[in-house]
């Protein structure tokens, strides 16, 4: 059985055509300006978070030098020489040194008792 043609309404389709021609063209438009505005707004992201890595570095040397400036008034104000200085530096140094190997040497042995039992 044929079907029968479908009627079609009457209507100002001249009209209806170029208002939705209008409309296609203002949302191509809007997808542009957004498409823009979010390269933008990537382009300023990746801006923020390269500044926020260069603050990081430069707020711990600047921490690292409020760190050293103390640290010279602190000897400074000292009644010790350089030479007693650098004497009890160096022999706190080789104490922690030290005290690193012996602290793996022990953890290796319990490890070596645990595999063994």
């Amino acid at each position: 059985m044929a079907r029968g043609k479908r009627k079609v309404a009457e209507r100002d389709y001249e009209k209806l055509i170029s208002s939705t021609k209008e409309c296609i063209e203002k949302l191509e438009t809007k997808s542009v300006e957004i498409r823009e505005e979010l390269r933008s707004k990537k382009d300023e992201l990746k801006k923020l978070e390269r500044n926020f890595e260069n603050y990081k570095i430069q707020k711990a040397e600047e921490e690292k030098q409020q760190q050293t400036q103390e640290l010279a008034k602190l000897l400074m104000e000292s009644d010790m020489s350089f030479d007693e200085i650098k004497e009890k530096l160096t022999k706190n140094i080789k104490k922690k040194k030290t005290e690193k190997v012996e602290n793996t040497e022990s953890v290796e042995k319990t490890e070596e008792q645990k595999e063994t039992a």
